[in-house]
């Protein structure tokens, strides 16, 4: 199955993935390599092209670890994707990035 039918779906990851990359100073194609081996899958998926629900949840389960982030703060929409989509516990630190609302969970 694949999720080219939800564009929320697609707004959530890159919503999260920019976040990391705010957060980093890297690119998304940095961040795909390092979730999925291949630079080119998000910059795929933001150009329309589809992405298996498994690989959505393959990035929910990288964003949901706080290894991956700078100091082990993970930004506000990464927690969320990944408690929506992957169904991770939201019990990260947190905190606000410049493209979440200014709630942080923690």
């Amino acid at each position: 199955m694949d999720s080219s039918a939800s564009p929320f779906l697609r707004r959530r990851l890159l919503a999260a993935a920019n976040a990391w990359c705010d957060a980093t100073g890297k690119t998304l194609g940095s961040l795909s390599t390092k979730v999925t081996g291949t630079g080119k899958t998000l910059d795929q998926y933001a150009g329309g092209m589809t992405i298996t629900d498994a690989k959505l949840e393959q990035f929910a389960g990288w964003f949901a670890d706080p290894a991956n982030w700078p100091e082990g703060v993970i930004a506000q929409e990464a927690l969320s994707y990944a408690s929506d989509i992957g169904g991770f516990p939201v019990s990260a630190v947190s905190v606000p990035s410049p493209h979440s609302s200014g709630v942080a969970n923690g």
